[in-house]
């Protein structure tokens, strides 16, 4: 990788600018970026009498595609087949990638690192809630760049190694769920001693649950405080890192809870922070 030269991004992306006009009958697909590398997803489908706007932009598969609103919280995908043809807002810019110099996948890869999203809040600037993306210094970021030859072989070594880890969690998956029943099994059929009494759950423990921030409030998220929904309930015993974060604002306003640490035996329920 020492060898690999640097370029910047604006010269292997060309922002696009085709747009469609709105026809007030017809439906459209509307896609967001989610943060934290999840992809493009569609947001709603709408008709263009709904929509307040004459024009919209149009994005296609294998274009990059970029939240200026949350690109420093990993907001950053390429566009998939299934959402070719969506619009986007004036907020999610399009780009093209140089087909004779840059592979969209391998862009997909860089753009899914830590280092990558640094370089996107560098480039972000605003007040407190407002902040964007500024293109031009997006542009003018550096990125490693192999030959075409170089980028497909580290693609497909990812993309190998993303099929073992696959293949490792559904075992581990498994592996749980036949724990389980082991031990359901094991305590069904156990004896229980003379004069043992039963209580209900409800009895010998508790349950709370959390709040959600507003999502249009974006200094709520991206603090240290780690936040669980219920995606980051997997098959374990004990949490992990969470896949999002609030900040201390959202607790100061009373938009989030936070569950004090109590021992092994307590359970944190979905949308809480910990």
């Amino acid at each position: 990788m020492k060898s690999w030269p640097t370029v910047r991004l604006g010269e292997v992306l060309r922002r696009s600018e085709e747009t469609i006009e709105l026809q007030p009958d017809r439906k459209y697909r509307e896609i967001v970026v989610r943060w934290w590398g999840k992809g493009v997803v569609l947001r709603r489908e709408v008709t263009g009498l709904e929509i307040a706007a004459t024009r919209r932009f149009v994005a296609h598969e294998g274009q990059f595609i970029i939240s200026r609103i949350d690109a420093r919280k990993g907001a950053i995908a390429i566009v998939t087949k299934e959402m070719d043809g969506a619009i986007v807002t004036n907020d999610v810019p399009v780009f093209d990638c140089d087909a004779h110099r840059l592979l969209p996948s391998y862009l997909e890869l860089l753009s899914h690192t830590a280092a990558f999203v640094e370089e996107c809040e560098r480039a972000s600037e605003g007040t407190t809630n407002r902040v964007r993306l500024q293109e031009d210094k997006f542009l003018a970021r550096q990125i490693l760049l192999p030959t075409l030859a170089e980028q497909r072989r580290v693609v497909a070594r990812i993309e190998e190694l993303a099929v073992q880890i696959h293949e490792a969690r559904t075992l581990r998956h498994q592996a749980a769920e036949e724990a389980e029943a082991l031990i359901l099994s094991a305590l069904t059929h156990l004896r229980r001693p003379t004069g043992t009494k039963t209580k209900p759950i409800a009895e010998c423990s508790s349950m709370s649950t959390g709040t959600t921030p507003p999502s249009e409030r974006s200094d709520f998220y991206g603090g240290p405080i780690r936040w669980y929904t219920p995606g980051d309930l997997e098959y374990q015993q004990r949490l992990g890192p969470s896949s999002r974060t609030l900040s201390e604002l959202a607790l100061a306003e009373r938009k989030a809870r936070m569950f004090e640490r109590k021992g092994h035996d307590e359970v944190l329920a979905s949308g809480g922070t910990w």
